[in-house]
């Protein structure tokens, strides 16, 4: 998939980011690696990575003082759409049908930003509380799994 290609349509999939909860897309970046999609408001940051080699759409959020963007590769220190989608969504469900790469990235974005839209209106209207929350609900389940794992 072309890079302005992506880009575009992160904006149409995306755009409800501005135009229903105020943000401001503050940057677009690419790399060898990745392709990368930053939008913020005040409170929060939307952080989305299109990952070269494996044709996977990541959606992270940061929770910001300011509308300073994070670091590339920074979906790796974020809160993940994922938390979000086990506590609010938890039976949705990320298959994409199709069979080309370029397919597969535009179902990804339409069914990630359904999910941002349905799984993340808390977070997207500035309340963060439910981050902390879903880290300790994840720390919760990673210490089952391993007590799963040693019996």
């Amino acid at each position: 998939m072309r890079d302005y290609r992506f880009f575009k349509l992160v904006q149409k999939f995306y755009a409800f980011l501005v135009e229903d909860y105020g943000f401001a897309l503050i940057y677009k970046r690419r790399d060898t690696l990745a392709l990368y999609v930053y939008y913020a408001s005040p409170t929060t940051g939307v952080y989305l990575t299109l990952d070269r080699m494996d044709t996977y759409v990541t959606v992270s959020f940061f929770v910001l003082p300011d509308m300073k963007p994070p670091n590339d590769r920074a979906s790796e220190h974020g809160y993940p759409l994922e938390y979000l989608v086990q506590l609010h969504c938890p039976n949705m469900i990320f298959e994409p049908e199709s069979q080309t790469p370029d397919d597969m990235i535009e179902e990804y974005l339409a069914m990630t930003s359904d999910a941002v839209r349905e799984c993340a209106r808390d977070v997207l209207q500035g309340e963060s509380s439910v981050l902390a929350h879903i880290v300790d609900r994840w720390r919760e389940r990673q210490a089952l799994l391993i007590s799963l794992r040693n019996e």
